[in-house]
């Protein structure tokens, strides 16, 4: 799916995510280089994935969610 030049409701899920991965992970860290950016970034993924739970997923991680899907897939 295309979303349109400046029209972020769009695409509200990435909007959102976006959002918190700054609130959570870039905005506390204040001014840093390219590359202290790059490992705030690297580890804040692996954190939202295994740390954050999250409302829409049952109050869950993303890697319990998918984990609890796979067995139940299974």
């Amino acid at each position: 799916m295309a979303t349109r030049k400046r029209r972020p409701e769009d695409n509200g899920m990435m909007e959102s995510w976006n959002g918190h991965f700054k609130q959570d992970y870039l905005w506390i860290q204040g001014p840093m280089t390219f590359l202290e950016t790059r490992q705030i970034v690297d580890e804040g993924v692996v954190g939202y994935n295994t740390q954050r739970t999250h409302s829409s997923l049952e109050y869950l991680t993303p890697s319990e969610y998918a984990e609890r899907k796979r067995r139940t897939a299974n």
